[in-house]
């Protein structure tokens, strides 16, 4: 039973990281990372938040169990709370029993924030899972499993920053392309056209 969970664990994190490759959706990846922290630590709620630096906060990005309501205004201060630490100090937090209580105002019985990282940007958010009813602990191996899952996170966070900036550099050259009113050619090394404005093309009566 211990190795067919072992594989299923394995087989779900394997399953993340090929969608991180496969799809353009930033949404759906980072929902299916917190369904699968859920259910690998079995775990009552999961939760990615995402950092706002001119802020100085933490909104809720991805959650599972969460009610959609707290999760629409859900910011958290980095300066003052557990999440925040995380980011503060770029490692795990995990917490459990009276110690768990008594830092979250007893509204918590065991959570496990784990640190998103990006190349070059540092910890950019955290993931994170919640149990308030039940007493069941977190352990070193859901610690392991979720790094793996963090950085998937962190990994699809940022091809999806990186495709959006391409989209917006393409979206500038051609608008200049189309309003230049000279000819414009761009060809690669082997003086294959890769692409022209309307200008190029008229004086060479491509159209």
């Amino acid at each position: 039973r211990q190795l067919q969970r072992q594989l299923q664990e394995l087989n779900i994190i394997y399953t993340i990281g090929r969608s991180v490759t496969s799809l353009l959706d930033l949404n759906h990846i980072l929902h299916r990372v917190v369904d699968a922290a859920v259910y690998l630590a079995d775990a009552e709620e999961g939760m990615l938040l995402l950092l706002d630096p001119a802020e100085g906060e933490l909104y809720l990005r991805a959650a599972k169990n969460v009610d959609e309501k707290v999760g629409r205004t859900l910011r958290v201060r980095v300066d003052d709370s557990v999440a925040g630490r995380v980011i503060q100090t770029g490692r795990p937090v995990f917490l459990s029993g009276e110690r768990a209580k008594v830092i979250t105002g007893y509204l918590v019985k065991a959570l496990l924030y784990i640190p998103l990282r990006a190349p070059d940007r540092g910890v950019i958010g955290v993931l994170g899972v919640i149990n308030r009813r039940e007493e069941q602990t977190f352990s070193e191996r859901d610690i392991f499993l979720f790094s793996a899952l963090a950085d998937y996170a962190a990994i699809a966070i940022e091809n999806a920053r990186l495709f959006e900036a391409l989209e917006c550099e393409r979206a500038k050259l051609e608008t200049i392309l189309r309003e230049a009113q000279e000819a414009i050619i761009v060809v690669d090394e082997k003086n294959h056209v890769l692409l022209c404005n309307t200008g190029a093309a008229k004086a060479f009566d491509l159209v």
